[in-house]
């Protein structure tokens, strides 16, 4: 995505943001300006206590669409705004997912609406259209990073911490009747869900 792109992109999610919000990016804008112009100035800014109650009460950016807004959006742009939203809330998502020892919560309002402490009870389909129902919003969830790991061994016996500890990678194929594909994945990764990008064409 070019940087013309991402601009636009980014004024057109502005438009769907309440004034609160707009607020709140004006300013982490308005703070991020005043430490590149004492870097420039070859100073190191102090954290005022504005800065640290701004940080401290920030409240998640981004407002939830209607269901029937989010389903005109193309998958592209569903994948930017969530992309975008998880961006621009890290910090904010870091504090709930540690706070309620989540895998996983919805966020409707700003506000955590329900989380889960496994990948395995996730809202699916019906779930979040039964949530869309009663809140009238579609729901942003949030997937915590920690619960999601990513296999790259490609050797029979992986390597652990421990000098001299190894344990196995297991191969497996998926497959489709036009193309089939056959990766190793670490057997005793402590993950229990599997993850298979959609993008791979299966």
């Amino acid at each position: 995505m070019s940087q013309t792109q991402l601009l636009e992109d980014i004024k057109t999610d502005l438009d769907r943001v309440d004034a609160e919000s707009l607020l709140s990016i004006r300013e982490i804008i308005n703070l991020s300006l005043r430490k590149v112009s004492a870097l420039a100035a070859g100073s190191v800014p102090a954290r005022t206590g504005r800065e640290t109650a701004l940080r401290q009460a920030l409240k998640f950016v981004g407002k939830n669409l209607l269901p029937e807004e989010y389903q005109r959006l193309s998958l592209d742009e569903r994948g930017n705004l969530q992309w975008r939203l998880k961006q621009t809330n890290h910090d904010r998502l870091q504090k709930q997912f540690s706070k309620l020892n989540a895998a996983w919560v919805v966020v409707i309002d700003g506000k955590v609406f329900a989380s889960g402490k496994t990948l395995e009870n996730k809202p699916m389909s019906p779930q979040i259209l039964k949530i869309c129902q009663r809140t009238g919003k579609f729901p942003f969830m949030f997937v915590n990073d920690k619960f999601i790991t990513i296999e790259e061994g490609i050797s029979a016996w992986q390597t652990t911490i421990r000098a001299g500890d190894y344990y196995p990678t297991l191969s497996i194929k998926l497959g489709s009747v036009a193309e089939v594909l056959e990766i190793n994945g670490d057997f005793d990764s402590g993950s229990s869900p599997t993850f298979v990008d959609s993008g791979v064409g299966l």
